[in-house]
């Protein structure tokens, strides 16, 4: 059986526009807790790994550019809480298809065997890019047919048929609330199922039915 391929460039693409203000301290301790679970179960398994966040308001910005597991300090509360402070807008097509395109030319710099994955977390839809959902749906589909593993979570919104609009496989769409509980597991889920990809890709099937039932928005 072939060995897994043991380089990876792993990215979060982390809303943080003012309306995740209702989801209290679950983004700033999910991009944590995101970060530092990737290294620690890259150091585990002898993987390569290189880790990237970035957060979009109005604007977007890299927080943590290709940062090696090797070596790796842990993200501390008062970085990720500077990251993940709500403010601005909702620039989510043109930071996606910027990162895609970013996080593909450091996949290939990285030679054939490299693995990428892209995750994203939002709770609302863009109301300031300047390209379209379509420009978007056409990045990421082919992010995908260049064997990018890509994750939509978000909230307010039935994220599996949004992700789909977007280009998204419905398997690696999740729902969640956007209140500090649900958003909370849905961070403690991408987490695993970004794990899941880089260590277990032949069964990696996408987020599981107990996943979603913990994540998904709570009846009023």
């Amino acid at each position: 059986m072939a060995s897994n391929p043991d380089r990876f460039e792993v990215c979060f693409v982390g809303d943080r526009s003012e309306s995740m203000t209702s989801m209290g301290d679950a983004p700033w301790k999910g991009v944590r807790d995101w970060a530092n679970d990737q290294a620690a179960e890259a150091q585990k398994n002898n993987h390569d790994t290189r880790i990237s966040i970035i957060v979009f308001d109005t604007e977007s910005k890299c927080v943590l550019d290709s940062v090696s597991a090797v070596g790796w300090t842990d993200i501390t509360e008062k970085q990720a809480r500077g990251w993940m402070k709500p403010t601005g807008c909702t620039r989510l097509h043109d930071t996606v298809i910027e990162e895609l395109e970013i996080l593909n030319h450091k996949k290939n710099k990285r030679g054939p065997d490299c693995k990428a994955i892209f995750a994203l977390f939002t709770d609302g839809i863009d109301n300031v890019s300047d390209n379209k959902l379509s420009q978007m749906n056409k990045a990421v589909k082919n992010a995908r047919n260049q064997e990018i593993v890509c994750y939509f979570l978000a909230a307010n919104q039935d994220a599996i048929a949004t992700g789909h609009r977007y280009g998204f496989a419905r398997q690696r769409c999740l729902t969640t609330g956007a209140d500090p509980q649900t958003s909370s597991q849905a961070y403690k889920t991408l987490s695993g199922a970004c794990i899941r990809s880089a260590t277990t890709p032949q069964v990696d099937t996408g987020f599981t039915p107990l996943e979603r039932l913990r994540s998904a928005p709570q009846p009023y």
